[in-house]
């Protein structure tokens, strides 16, 4: 069992006055003493930073999204330290000066406040320029002082364990947890030396080359795929009409009109017309359909499917003892494995686990 002592007066220290024990936990209580202390760090307000939140959703509605204008970065949109431009909106200038709350620069961070993904931090880049932020994410405006370096580096801790921590440390809500901007204001950020700054600012530059460069591989490799299938120029077409036999919906066990759909059986004809042969995947893989119980004072490495990005990789994992793990990790997984999701809307998160996740729940 796992507690903290924590006197009245280190309760009114908090802006929210927090008195749920998840606050007090100690790894994290113990990384803000180690900041504080031993790093002579300081609150996120007062090294200058402007916390806001993103504009109610009657303040803006889905009828104002435009192809074109001042992007507007969504929930959706962030990745750890960058912000996606696959599926980025935008809004007209005149709702971007309107919302004037909520706008950031170049150089600020946008962190997610709500949803599985909770606590992403991404920075807005020169692709990005000025933007402004949906209702559930908070922004992070830069001090009009702070260098390029100094941004990057704030992006990077707010994704390194110990800001990881403190961010988790101030969820608050039951039904829908969340993050809001008085708890944010109180992360508390370590001071270090310029040469340290610019280590990890030439460093994230040098990932959005790689990052750049990934992505062109990526979709390389998706297009040959596509083609090797004689799929390269298909388009699926979602039918409002069809007609199937009842013995189809019998075979299939299934009576959706979703499952039916055409498109469909346009891409398992394609498969099974492919020239080197085909089979079902029951009879390639194997599934882990097995419950795992973990030990409660063994520490697991946890992947949640926030974990996964949207090019398919596990970017980080929750490291603690089972006791502490959620109930739903009863998983193990090991190198080469495939993890894929099964939860309608993140379908498209799979992921293959590396050498450094083996024997990891999930």
């Amino acid at each position: 069992m796992q507690y903290s002592i924590v006197t009245f007066n280190e309760l009114s220290r908090t802006k929210s006055f927090r008195i749920d024990a998840e606050y007090y936990r100690p790894v994290a209580i113990e990384y803000e003493n180690i900041i504080l202390n031993k790093l002579h760090g300081e609150s996120i307000s007062e090294i200058g930073c402007s916390v806001v939140s993103g504009p109610f959703g009657s303040s803006l509605k889905s009828e104002a999204y435009l192809d074109r204008g001042v992007p507007l970065v969504r929930i959706s949109d962030l990745r750890d330290f960058l912000i996606s431009t696959d599926e980025l909106i935008y809004i007209s200038p005149e709702n971007h000066a309107r919302l004037s709350s909520s706008q950031l620069l170049v150089g600020d961070i946008v962190l997610s406040k709500v949803g599985n993904t909770i606590g992403v931090a991404s920075i807005v880049t020169e692709d990005i320029g000025p933007c402004n932020i949906s209702e559930n994410n908070i922004g992070i405006r830069m001090p009009k002082d702070f260098r390029a370096e100094n941004k990057s580096f704030m992006v990077t801790y707010l994704n390194s364990k110990p800001g990881q921590h403190q961010i988790l440390r101030a969820i608050s809500g039951n039904a829908q947890p969340k993050l809001n901007v008085a708890d944010i204001e109180e992360i508390k950020v370590p001071h270090v030396s310029d040469n340290f700054a610019c280590a990890i600012h030439e460093t994230l530059e040098l990932s959005k080359g790689l990052i750049i460069q990934a992505e062109t591989f990526y979709a390389q490799a998706n297009i040959f795929l596509l083609k090797e299938l004689g799929l390269a120029n298909w388009q699926p077409k979602h039918q409002l009409t069809f007609i199937k036999n009842y013995s189809d919906t019998k075979q299939a066990q299934r009576i959706d009109a979703e499952y039916f759909q055409p498109k469909y059986d346009d891409i398992i004809n394609a498969i099974k017309s492919y020239k080197g042969g085909w089979d079902r995947l029951e009879n390639l893989v194997t599934l882990k359909n097995s419950n795992f119980t973990p030990k409660e004072k063994k520490t697991y490495q946890y992947i949640e499917l926030a974990n996964i990005s949207g090019n398919s990789e596990i970017k980080n994992c929750t490291t603690d003892e089972g006791q502490n793990l959620l109930t739903r990790a009863r998983r193990k997984v090991n190198t080469s494995d495939i993890i894929v999701s099964s939860i309608e809307g993140s379908l498209s998160s799979i992921a293959i686990i590396e050498a450094e996740y083996n024997n990891s729940l999930c």
